[in-house]
């Protein structure tokens, strides 16, 4: 099931990136007391760490298995110049 955000997002600069960042903390803390921020930006570095940690398996398993596609293909092609 893939979503694919709004356009934009992942075309922004890094400093609209940090902005973006910056003013959503402002708004999402106004109103709390600083144990309610120290949960809510717990809560979302742990967010962040399991979307960071997929992201590293992901990639794992996509570099494993295009090792052993090029491995098949090269085999595959000894086997046929003999």
């Amino acid at each position: 099931m893939s979503h694919i955000p709004a356009p934009g997002f992942f075309d922004m600069s890094e400093k609209e990136m940090i902005l973006l960042s910056a003013a959503s903390a402002l708004m999402l803390t106004e109103n709390l007391d600083s144990d309610k921020q120290n949960t809510l930006g717990n809560f979302l570095m742990a967010v962040g760490q399991n979307i960071v940690s997929g992201a590293a398996q992901k990639a794992l398993r996509e570099k494993k298995i295009s090792e052993v596609e090029t491995e098949t293909k090269s085999k595959t092609k000894e086997g046929n110049e003999q």
